[in-house]
């Protein structure tokens, strides 16, 4: 009798093929395991009644989408947003410091952003994206623009990573305008060409009561605004910093895992190919930096420029910030 095969899934259904007569035999990694499309089989509680076929090809990644419930993507979605928030703002409020200092004494400018602390920050966030996992369909990873909107996984887990940056923009920032919030002060009075004793002397000579109080309301609010720009501008660009490295240095390995995939094709890659690909790496993340850090640092100065001067809609502008990044 000549051997049944199992018919390969379709797209508009995963669950047409039918499923293995025993689910346990993927999850102890026989022998259709092994390969880069099904090496990490097993590894979820979704693995099991997966059709061979999907195992074969890697697809059982889109199954485990589907079997993941909207629910438990929410909470994945919110568990790792908050868990790099945390490593995030770490970095943000680090990484600015070391990495000029680094960049300095290098005199490797490429050291902004490729450096230690950036590093283990990308591995950590790497290990929380393996730790807790969200899983998409299909249709959701394949969806383009706007018609990304419809999908859990873009508000689950793109969005919150979004508000995520965007929080940690904000903490680790709120981190340095306290730090500078002395030299804040005194470049406020600086800016409106008065010392303290000066307003002060201005404030006795005003005889009429009411014209008193509407001078340090008025000196008040200059010296409010003045504030909250340097404080929206210190958010900004550490917010932007940080985001536009963590891009820069994911650019840049890409860049070198497929040109070192490219080279290896015709055979062992040479030394000489190597630190030739690194030179090229170091070029593609400067590259990277530079374009993602002016639109990164516009963004943020938009958006914070708003939550920071009080504005009731805090909350909309993050998610409207998220959205965006996503889009």
């Amino acid at each position: 009798m000549a051997k049944q095969e199992n018919p390969k899934p379709t797209n508009n259904n995963l669950w047409n093929s039918p499923p293995i007569a025993s689910p346990s035999v993927f999850s102890q990694k026989s022998e259709f395991i092994g390969s880069e499309k099904n090496k990490g089989f097993g590894e979820s509680k979704y693995d099991t009644n997966v059709p061979v076929s999907m195992v074969e090809s890697g697809d059982y990644n889109y199954l485990r989408g589907e079997k993941q419930s909207n629910l438990e993507k929410w909470g994945v979605g919110l568990a790792k947003g908050v868990a790099k928030l945390g490593v995030r703002t770490i970095n943000g409020v680090v990484s600015p410091i070391y990495g000029v200092g680094s960049a300095i004494k290098n005199a490797d400018v490429s050291k902004i952003w490729d450096n230690d602390i950036n590093k283990a920050s990308m591995e950590a966030e790497k290990k929380i994206d393996e730790t807790i996992s969200m899983y998409s369909t299909r249709a959701a990873e394949e969806a383009k623009g706007f018609s990304k909107l419809k999908y859990i996984n873009t508000w689950a887990n793109d969005v919150l990573d979004g508000v995520s940056y965007s929080g940690a923009a904000m903490l680790s920032g709120g981190a340095y305008t306290k730090i500078l919030g002395a030299a804040a002060k005194l470049a406020s009075l600086d800016k409106l060409g008065m010392s303290v004793a000066e307003v002060m002397g201005a404030v006795t000579k005003i005889e009429d009561a009411t014209d008193k109080t509407k001078f340090v309301i008025d000196l008040t609010n200059k010296a409010k605004k003045i504030k909250d720009g340097l404080n929206n501008g210190v958010v900004s660009v550490i917010g932007a910093g940080t985001e536009a490295s963590a891009n820069s240095l994911n650019d840049a390995n890409e860049f070198e895992k497929q040109m070192l995939e490219k080279a290896g094709q015709d055979g062992e890659v040479t030394q000489t190919e190597k630190d030739y690909i690194k030179l090229l790496r170091k070029e593609v993340g400067n590259s990277s930096y530079a374009l993602n850090m002016p639109v990164i640092m516009a963004s943020n100065w938009l958006t914070f420029g708003k939550t920071m001067l009080g504005n009731s809609a805090t909350e909309k502008s993050l998610l409207k910030l998220g959205a965006e990044r996503t889009i």
